[in-house]
This record gives C-alpha cells, structure tokens and sequence, in this order.
C-alpha cells in the first residue's frame, strides 16, 4: 500500500535518532530542473501516471503562489521552490508511483490535490519539515478507500507479449 522510498524515510525520521532529510540536497538549479522535468514527464507518461505529477506540482506551486501574493513576498521564493530537485523528484518519482495512487485518473486527481494542499498546510502553516514525505504518508490509507469509491482496473505493467515486439532502429534500418 506504501511507496517503499516514503517508509524507509519515514522509519529513519522516527527510528533514528538524529535522521533528516535535507529538501536542498537536490540543488536549486535551472538545468538540473530542467532534467527532471524532461526525464520525469518521460518516465511518468511510460507509466501512464503523468496526470498526478503535474496536478501535484500545478497545486502545489499555486499554494505557494497564493502566499507569496498575500505576505506580499519576492516572486523569487516561488522561482526557488519551481527549481528545488527535491520537489521535483518526489512529484516525478515518490507521488506518482502507480502502485501506491489511485487507479482511476479522478481519483489520482484528488489525491493530488489533496497531498499538495497537506504539504503546502504542513510546511507553510504548522512551519514543520519534512512536509511531502509526511503528509504522503499519511495520505496513502487514503488510496484504498478512493479506489472503493472510484473502481477502475488495477495499476499492472505490460508485459512485452502484450506490448508486441519493439523493433529497435537498428531493425527498421536493416529492414
């Protein structure tokens, strides 16, 4: 039911005396930004899942809109967060694991929303860290029940019997 990345980092936070997670370890830069975005719209489009990376980081950047325009604070804060590597990896590789979200898209939809509004609450509201990884884990129960609520076919990868045979370009060249 968990992502397997978010319990190991939530049982080091409790378990480990002295664990944190440093959100700038990824780095603020625009090329490595740029990286993500590209490789995580790829990855996360494979997986057929790209709708909950962008609503997440779409909400999410949104709260963190509304606070820079009503504390009336630099638009540089919110061109900081757009660029934060953590931020972008969790939205691209943590949130949109198909395993552990929402079968049905309304539903990956709303838990999307639902995360990004916890953490923005989490972080900008309650001043705690560790926001994403914390309000994505308590989230989760929330997935079994959308999927009673919403029903759509299990998440399942394809095979490569279903997926017919993939000819490389080397193949369509010789051919």
């Amino acid at each position: 039911m968990y992502n397997p990345a978010n319990v190991g980092v939530i049982a080091a936070i409790v378990l480990l005396p002295g664990t944190w997670v440093s959100p700038g370890q990824w780095g603020n830069d625009l090329a490595l930004a740029v990286w993500l975005l590209m490789l995580g719209t790829i990855v996360t489009q494979r997986a057929r899942r790209l709708d909950i990376s962008w609503v997440f980081l779409a909400a999410f950047l949104g709260c963190v809109a509304l606070r820079v325009v009503l504390l009336g604070q630099s638009w540089a804060i919110w061109w900081h967060q757009l660029g934060n590597g953590a931020l972008l990896l969790f939205a691209f590789f943590m949130i949109s694991d198909p395993m552990t979200i929402p079968n049905r898209s309304g539903a990956r939809i709303a838990y999307a929303l639902i995360v990004a509004c916890g953490a923005a609450a989490w972080q900008y509201l309650l001043f705690k860290p560790n926001a994403l990884i914390w309000v994505l884990f308590l989230a989760t129960p929330l997935v079994p029940l959308l999927d009673r609520l919403f029903p759509a076919p299990r998440f399942a990868w394809r095979q490569a019997e279903e997926a017919g045979p993939r000819r490389g370009l080397l193949d369509r060249a010789l051919s």
